[in-house]
This record gives structure tokens, C-alpha cells and sequence, in this order.
């Protein structure tokens, strides 16, 4: 091969992680869009797909699947489809590579390696969830209808397994997790259903939940839903066992302080749980500001972005939280 032909440049793989398709939980396929771009006009007669060097056109493999293991005459765009059958001895990631294949005139076959995508192995962490129900004015929050999915979507891109969502404590005849702290309405400033202080509240939240719940607390990461308004949707702190909502959260807000609480800053925050720092409200991770509609610092209107993700190394964060198994 002659060196001044190709063009020599960085690659930087991407990492998928899915539940295998035995837990019957969470995602078990993905379907991915492959954006080819042809060097030097030398279009491949074929591209194949190999597994740590597991040639999949003579047999399959044993833990991921692959719909498309060979694709004749590829166009810029084609899609395949990745699956993780199973995790029985997948204790390390593996990696998935296409090789873009050639016959030469003299009837070699060469092979050049095109791309890869790795596949994290299906070590699965499992988080217990309680949800507490909190009257702080008139009548007892409750979370947003549906937050569930999306809550479990999240988690789920770090192999994380939502085992169970409780409101009622079966040690105790299945009460219902219900905290009153309506008698403090002077202390947090409420008035007309609007919380003006919140110093405090969390630590009045978790000594009521510890005493009247004591088989509960600190095993289960605890959501607190107020039927009051405040100045912020929700709030949590960096590695703790908690997240606070008011009454104008969404799904969204649910997931991204559950992920403060297991030890995630935001996207755009320098702090010494950090790997990387991102431009604010740029992105469409779950830990970003991009979901408003107007800028803070500016007030100028801005066009709001989904949040859906979480990235690499904030999986690996979060998974290393005390809280789960």
C-alpha cells in the first residue's frame, strides 16, 4: 500500500450500550445510520462487519447481532441494526468493525479498516425508587402522569434498571408515603400555593421521612413532590440520596435532578466531579439548560432544544453511586 494514497486521519469511536434482549427490560436494538464518504474515489465493492475479529459471514455471534453483516455496493447512507442477545460471558465491551472490501484487478481482496462502534458490556446496575408525597400547602403533590418511561429511558443508557418505584411502605400495612409539613407554612413563605423560601427543606423532608419510614431511608433514591410553586422546578444536590420537585415539574426535571443526586453537574459546569465542560444550552443532554425558551443572561428568545441523552463518562459517574446494587 502506498501511504501518500490514503489520507491518514483521527477517528473517534462511539460507544453503544444495550440491555440484553434475555433481561426483558429497557432497550435491547438500535438502529444505526452509517454516513460513509468515499476517499479518493475508491468506492469499496462490499462492506463487512466484524466483532473482535469474529468473522460474522461464517457464523453468528454469540452475544450481539447484526441484521446487515456484509453490505454490497454501499451507499453514502446505509442503516443497520445492533442487538445484544445476550450477556452470558459479555463481561467486556467488544468492538464492532465495518472494512470497507475491495477486489483488485489481480484478484487480491483487500481489506481496510472503515470505522467502529463499541458495544459496552451488560453489566447491569439496578436503583430502587421511593416517591413521597408532600403537603406543604393544601393537598399532596404527586409527579407528573408518565414520567416513568422517560425517567427509565435515561437511567437505561447507563445500564441502569429502574427494580422498582414505591409510595406506600409494605412494612408498615402499605401506607402511603405522605409527608405534612403544611404547619411550616410560615417558615418557607408560602402563600397563594407559592413557596418563597426553601432553606431547610430538604433536611425538614428527609428527618420526617427517617423517622416515619426509617426501613426506607437512605436505601431508596427518594423523590419528594410538593403541591407548591417555587422559584425553581426542582433542586438536588452533587452525590446525595434525594431530589425535591415542585408542582410546575416535568418528566424532565425528574430525571435531571435524580442524575445531580448521582453525582452529575450540570453539562456546562466546572466542578471536581466534572470530565468535560460544554457550551450552555447547545446540546441535547439531559443535564443542559437547552430545553429554554429564553436565554437567562441575555432574555433573549431562543429556539429550545429536546434533551434525551447522556454521554460516556457520565454513565460511568453514576454508576459508581452508593445507592446502587
Amino acid at each position: 500500500m502506498e501511504e501518500d494514497k490514503y489520507n491518514i486521519f483521527s477517528y473517534y469511536r462511539s460507544y453503544i450500550a444495550l440491555f440484553p434482549a434475555t433481561e426483558n427490560y429497557g432497550t435491547n436494538t438500535a438502529e444505526i445510520d452509517l454516513h460513509i464518504k468515499f476517499l479518493n474515489g475508491e468506492k469499496p465493492d462490499y462492506l463487512l462487519f466484524k466483532i473482535d475479529n469474529f468473522d460474522l459471514t461464517k457464523c453468528e455471534h454469540q452475544n450481539i447481532g447484526i441484521d446487515r453483516v456484509k453490505i454490497d455496493n454501499p451507499r453514502e447512507i446505509e442503516t443497520i441494526k445492533i442487538s445484544c442477545k445476550n450477556k452470558e460471558n459479555f463481561t467486556k465491551d467488544k468492538n464492532i468493525k465495518v472494512y470497507a472490501v475491495k477486489k483488485q484487478s489481480n484478484g487480491e481482496i483487500t481489506e481496510h479498516l472503515a470505522g467502529c462502534i463499541t458495544m459496552v458490556a451488560p453489566i447491569i446496575k439496578t436503583l430502587d425508587v421511593a416517591v413521597v408525597r408532600v403537603k406543604a400547602f393544601t393537598d399532596f403533590g404527586a409527579p407528573t402522569t408518565d414520567w416513568e418511561t422517560f425517567f427509565k429511558n435515561i437511567l437505561g443508557q447507563a445500564l441502569i434498571k429502574v427494580t422498582s418505584i414505591i409510595d406506600t411502605d409494605a412494612t408498615k400495612y402499605n401506607e402511603r408515603l405522605n409527608l405534612d409539613i403544611s404547619s411550616k407554612k410560615s417558615i418557607y413563605d408560602i402563600d397563594s400555593g407559592f413557596m418563597s423560601k426553601t432553606d431547610g427543606l430538604e433536611r425538614d423532608l428527609e428527618t420526617l421521612f427517617k423517622n416515619e419510614h426509617p426501613n426506607l431511608y437512605r436505601k431508596y433514591f427518594t423523590l419528594y413532590f410538593l403541591d407548591v410553586e417555587s422559584d425553581l422546578n426542582g433542586y438536588s444536590g452533587i452525590n446525595k440520596h434525594y431530589g425535591v420537585m415542585f408542582n410546575t415539574h416535568t418528566e424532565e426535571t425528574i430525571t435531571h435532578e435524580c442524575l445531580h443526586g448521582l453525582t452529575l453537574p450540570h453539562s456546562f459546569s466546572y466542578t471536581e466531579w466534572t470530565n468535560y465542560v460544554y457550551e450552555a444550552m447547545a446540546t441535547d443532554n439531559i443535564m443542559d439548560y437547552s430545553h429554554l425558551e429564553k436565554d437567562p443572561v441575555s432574555g433573549n428568545a431562543r429556539s429550545p432544544i429536546n434533551r434525551f441523552q447522556l454521554w460516556k463518562w457520565q454513565w460511568e459517574t453514576i454508576r459508581k453511586h452508593y445507592l446502587l446494587k
